[in-house]
């Protein structure tokens, strides 16, 4: 009978695991969960470079349709938020309010400025004389100088917020007048209104020089554009071939007389204003000002024609406007375009491609670089109304940690984009 006993309380006690056979277990286990974490983070990874992509291609879409219904050259800007690229936001045309002032009487026949009475609606003056209109081609803004013409918002969404990107454009046009005095207008941006003034604002100067003819002969050939802000500075960002001041250049290739500014002359202008908040909250924000000028009847240049420049004591959201000193001007054909801000996944580095310096034909991936002019401010998306441009760019994503890349490949006339894992399919025809 004990012998039966030890017999079963043998077979009945438990089997224990040898030390191989429990290394193989958690082998097996941190093997499963290792390739569960891959799996999740290169999900995570594709989510974040297919939505970078989404935004990228949306934006695209959006400003070319935009271009197509407001009949002007939309761009999609990117701004780089630190110097690593590992935080960047896109912003296309958003909200905007467009004047032409065709809803406002001219001028009358007496051609007396109208110093009581009705005046144009929603815009404001430092001036004694009531904004008017007057008959020029089209109907037109009329500013008498030394003044300030502004609109006073009613239609433009400047509610004061952290960050905004304010573009505004208009035709614009310095009246002549006797003798060589500077004469000068200003498109304003990011307005501080202090009721029956201007107090303070981002300006792009239009400043007519000139020469002397004895000594230069020519006309106007120190004519130049200059960026400002009303009681402080602007700084050079490091790394950008412009500054506040620039020679006029409607054309490529150096100031001639028939290039530079010329009074009784339309010409289209763009200010574009950027506040940017830092994420590291020790730093502290700035904006970030440039502006182009460029004959009415041409195509709109791709590069600015001064700027960018930093503001590290940036002012806060305002609407925009006009001013001039020693001379007449007008305007017409004003937008104010407030654009909406998207943010691109954390970690993703957004480069513009473009093709190499003297390599018209770019066939193969070694004729393309990244965009030589590449700051904070620039990202070379642009589309024409009229889509005289054959232009087709290439956008190339990093995933910084990964260093996994995708293109995306968009024409200009068509709008077409296309993503592409390597750059040799992208610049392909």
């Amino acid at each position: 009978m004990n012998t039966l006993r030890r017999h079963y309380s043998r077979r009945r006690s438990p089997a224990g695991f040898t030390l191989i056979e429990l290394l193989v277990v958690m082998g097996i286990i941190v093997l499963m969960v290792t390739i569960a974490l891959v799996s999740v983070a290169s999900m995570l990874r594709s989510s974040r470079m297919s939505r970078a992509v989404g935004l990228i291609v949306a934006a695209a879409d959006e400003a070319r349709t935009a271009a197509i219904t407001i009949r002007r050259s939309t761009k999609v800007d990117l701004t780089r938020i630190d110097n690593d690229g590992r935080l960047n936001r896109l912003t296309v045309v958003g909200p905007f309010f467009n004047e032409n002032f065709e809803s406002y009487p001219v001028l009358p026949p007496s051609g007396i400025p109208p110093v009581t009475g009705p005046a144009t609606q929603n815009w404001v003056t430092s001036s004694t004389t009531k904004p008017y209109v007057e008959a020029d081609g089209t109907r037109c803004l009329s500013m008498l100088g030394p003044g300030s013409y502004w609109n006073v918002g009613g239609r433009v969404d400047t509610v004061s917020q952290q960050d905004f990107e304010l573009n505004v454009q208009a035709r614009v046009k310095i009246l002549p007048a006797p003798g060589m005095a500077e004469r000068k207008l200003s498109v304003l941006a990011a307005i501080v209104d202090g009721g029956a003034s201007v107090t303070n604002a981002y300006a792009l100067n239009l400043l007519i020089r000139p020469a002397d003819p004895t000594t230069a002969p020519g006309r106007n050939t120190l004519s130049q554009i200059t960026l400002s802000r009303g009681g402080g500075t602007l700084s050079a960002i490091p790394g950008n071939t412009l500054g506040a001041t620039d020679t006029v250049q409607v054309d490529s290739g150096a100031p001639a007389a028939t290039t530079a500014l010329v009074a009784g002359v339309w010409y289209r202008v763009s200010l574009s204003v950027k506040r940017i908040s830092d994420p590291d909250p020790a730093r502290p924000p700035k904006a970030i000002v440039a502006g182009k000028v460029w004959a009415d009847g041409q195509l709109e240049p791709w590069a600015w024609t001064v700027g960018p420049m930093q503001d590290n004591a940036p002012l806060g959201n305002g609407t925009g406007g006009f001013s001039v000193e020693n001379c007449n001007g007008r305007v017409d054909d004003v937008l104010f375009d407030v654009r909406p801000i998207r943010n691109i996944p954390e970690g993703l580095r957004v480069d513009a491609m473009s093709a190499k310096i003297g390599v018209p034909n770019p066939v193969t991936a070694a004729d393309w670089e990244i965009a030589p002019v590449d700051s904070a401010f620039n990202f070379p998306i642009m589309f024409r109304p009229d889509g005289t441009s054959s232009e087709r760019y290439v956008i190339r994503i990093t995933d910084i940690t990964t260093n996994d890349r995708r293109y995306v490949s968009i024409d200009q006339n068509s709008g077409r984009a296309r993503l592409e894992h390597r750059i040799e399919d992208a610049v392909a025809k």
